[in-house]
């Protein structure tokens, strides 16, 4: 059996962690994108929700006509916006858990691959 020196041995151990690191974080920017942008997609929502109101309240005549439209805006606004959080929070949550995760698992396996060099 062919011996293999400490040097090649070190990179390609370093090669693997590189390629799977690489693999393992593929998904990572696709949460952090929808986790850094559902609330703006939601506060976007609010606004539109928001104008609807203002615009019941200008064009309706009859008081209980207006009042009704102007909640049901109001309504879709703040629909809008719990969606945008409801999608946001757990994506960074997500994003945060992995990126973690990811980092742990890339040391573990420099110190294995150390491990197994320090007893050659």
């Amino acid at each position: 059996m062919a011996s293999v020196s400490r040097e090649k041995f070190d990179m390609a151990a370093e090669a693997v962690v590189v390629i799977e690191k690489q693999r393992f974080q593929r998904f990572l920017p696709f949460l952090g994108t929808v986790g850094s942008n559902a609330p703006f997609i939601g506060l976007f929502g609010t606004v539109i929700g928001i104008m609807g109101a203002f615009y019941h309240l200008k064009d309706i005549s009859e008081t209980a006509d207006k009042t009704e439209h102007v909640m049901v805006s109001i309504s879709e606004a703040l629909v809008a916006t719990a969606m945008g959080l409801l999608v946001a929070i757990p994506a960074v949550i997500a994003y945060n858990y992995y990126k973690s995760r990811i980092n742990s698992l890339m040391e573990s396996a420099r110190a294995a691959a150390l491990d197994v060099l320090s007893k050659k």
